[in-house]
């Protein structure tokens, strides 16, 4: 009855370790995931921070075109 209880006190603590591993690694991988999402996000943002550069550089030299033009034709009638 005693070699029982004490298989018995065994088996409970190798399954609390190997739940505490198991929660371990569930961690780790969540933390991993978490990274990897935070570095897609990043990228994104970088992405999007220079396709707004281009557009606003593109919109600038298309106002200055427009100003150039507008310039031309003043001088042409004068």
């Amino acid at each position: 009855l005693e070699a029982q209880r004490e298989v018995r006190r065994d088996d409970q603590r190798q399954r609390s370790h190997q739940r505490c591993a198991n929660e371990s690694e569930a961690q780790k991988e969540a933390g991993l995931d978490d990274k990897r999402l935070r570095s897609q996000q990043q990228c994104a943002n970088e992405l999007e921070a220079q396709r707004k550069a281009r557009l606003s550089d593109l919109n600038h030299r298309s106002q200055q075109r427009r100003a150039n033009e507008s310039e031309l034709e003043r001088e042409v009638h004068l």
